[in-house]
C-alpha cells in the first residue's frame, strides 16, 4: 500500500519518514491526485451555470459523485448529502441551523466531553443551554445512566461523536443514540473521524445529522459532507445566502428557496474537491484498519512507562510518558523522522483533567513494522531525555 502514496516515496528519499498523523489529515494516493489532476486539465467547469457541453458535464461529474457519497454513508436520498468546504464548516451551519428550527428559549443542547471544539463551540452561538455528557476519565466510557439522568423535558439535541480524534471508537455509541431517539432527541454527530475507519450506514444508525471532512479520508482539503435527514433538512432554513441557492429573488423581501441539496449550497462549490472525494471513496473500498489498530494498542502497552488514554479502540491512540512532556516526546519522534501530534488536540473539555498527551493515528500506508520501529525510540526517549 505505500507505494500508493506519492509523498512516502518523497519524503523518504530524504531520509526516515514514518507518518502516523493520519487522524490530523491523510496522506493523498496517487489515484486521487491524478483524478484530481486530470479534472483540472480535461473537465474544467462551473457547475449549474451554463448550457455548453463543458458545463453539463461538470453538472454530471458532480451529481454522479453526490450519489457515490449517498451509497458510502448509507443516506436513503441524494439530496441528504451536501458539500460544504469542511466538517467544521458543517457542524456550524447545523448549529445554527437547528436552532433556528427547532429549539426555543431555554432549550437544552447536551453535548459529549468527547467532542471536539468544531463540534462544541458552534453552540456556544446559539443561545441554547448546553448541559455536557461526561465520561469516564480511565475508560472514555459514557454510561447510559449517566445520560439518562441529563436528559430533561427541555433537551431537544444530543450531540455525540461516533469516533474522538483522542481515544477512537465512542463506546456505547449505540445505547446512547437509542436512548436519544426514545426521547426524540434530533442527534447531530461529528464523523469527521469516524468516515475513515468506520461503515457508516447513516439513515439506519438513528443519527439525524452528521458532517465530516475529506481530507482525513484521503481526498483533499476545502471539502466535506453535511448529512441531514430529509425531512428535517426540508424544515431548515439555510445559514450561507447567495449564488444558486435560491430559484428567485422577487424582491428583497420575497425569494423561493432551491430544492434540496442546493439551498444549502450558496456560491461556487469545489467541484475539484469533490472529484478527489469520489476517488478517495474508490481508494477505500476494502480498507481494514482493525488488524493493525489491535498491533498498535499491543506493541505500545510494552512499554512500561507509557500510560494509554481511554482504554482507545480503532486506529487512533493517545498516551502519556511518564515525566516527559508530551511537546517533547513529538519533537524527539521528529528527530528520527516519525510524525505523531501532541497537546490538547482541540479536544479540552476531555482532556484538561488528563493534560496533554501525544498521538499516534494509523493510515492504510502504515505497517507493523512502522509501529515497531515507533515503539522502539519511544523505548529510548527517557533516556535521551536524562531519566534512569
Amino acid at each position: 500500500m505505500k507505494e500508493s502514496f506519492p509523498e512516502l516515496d518523497f519524503q523518504r528519499k530524504k531520509g526516515n519518514f514514518y507518518y502516523f498523523d493520519s487522524a490530523a489529515t491523510t496522506l493523498k494516493p496517487a489515484s486521487v491526485i491524478k483524478a484530481v489532476s486530470d479534472y483540472y486539465s480535461q473537465d474544467n467547469a462551473n457547475t449549474r451555470r451554463g448550457f455548453y457541453p463543458l458545463a453539463l458535464n461538470a453538472d454530471k461529474i458532480c451529481e454522479g459523485i453526490r450519489e457515490k457519497v449517498r451509497k458510502f454513508i448509507g443516506a436513503k436520498y441524494i439530496t441528504e448529502c451536501i458539500f460544504t468546504h469542511g466538517a467544521t464548516e458543517g457542524l456550524n451551519i447545523l448549529a445554527q441551523s437547528i436552532a433556528k428550527s427547532f429549539l426555543k428559549a431555554d432549550d437544552e443542547v447536551i453535548i459529549s466531553q468527547l467532542e471536539h471544539h468544531s463540534s462544541l463551540l458552534p453552540w456556544r452561538e446559539t443561545g441554547a443551554k448546553i448541559k455536557i455528557l461526561p465520561c469516564s476519565l480511565e475508560t472514555g466510557e459514557i454510561r447510559p445512566e449517566d445520560f439518562k439522568k441529563l436528559i430533561s423535558s427541555k433537551s431537544k439535541v444530543l450531540v455525540l461523536t461516533p469516533d474522538s480524534n483522542v481515544i477512537g471508537r465512542t463506546k456505547n455509541f449505540e445505547k446512547l443514540v437509542k436512548i436519544a431517539k426514545e426521547h426524540e432527541l434530533i442527534i447531530v454527530a461529528d464523523c469527521a473521524q469516524a468516515v475513515a475507519h468506520q461503515r457508516l450506514d447513516l439513515d439506519k444508525s438513528g443519527i439525524d445529522f452528521a458532517a465530516f471532512s475529506g481530507h482525513k479520508m484521503y481526498a483533499e482539503m476545502g471539502i466535506g459532507v453535511l448529512y441531514g435527514r430529509q425531512e428535517l433538512l426540508e424544515k431548515m432554513q439555510p445559514q450561507l445566502y447567495g449564488g444558486e441557492m435560491v430559484e428567485d429573488v422577487l424582491n428583497i423581501n420575497n425569494i423561493q428557496l432551491a430544492e434540496l441539496p442546493y439551498r444549502f449550497e450558496a456560491g461556487t462549490i469545489n467541484l475539484g474537491g469533490i472529484v478527489s472525494l469520489g476517488a478517495a471513496i474508490d481508494f477505500m473500498k476494502g480498507i481494514d484498519l482493525e488488524p493493525l489498530s489491535k498491533t498498535l494498542k499491543v506493541i505500545l502497552a510494552n512499554n512500561p512507562y507509557l500510560k494509554l488514554i481511554g482504554e482507545p479502540e480503532g486506529p487512533i491512540v493517545s498516551f502519556q510518558l511518564e515525566d516527559i512532556h508530551p511537546h517533547d516526546v513529538a519533537q524527539i519522534l521528529a528527530s528520527d523522522g516519525i510524525c505523531v501530534r501532541a497537546g490538547y488536540h482541540c479536544a479540552q473539555p476531555l482532556l484538561e483533567e488528563i493534560g496533554p498527551v501525544t498521538r499516534v493515528s494509523l493510515g492504510v500506508h502504515n505497517t507493523e513494522e512502522d509501529i515497531e520501529y515507533l515503539a522502539k525510540k519511544l523505548a529510548t526517549i527517557r533516556q535521551r531525555m536524562g531519566y534512569a
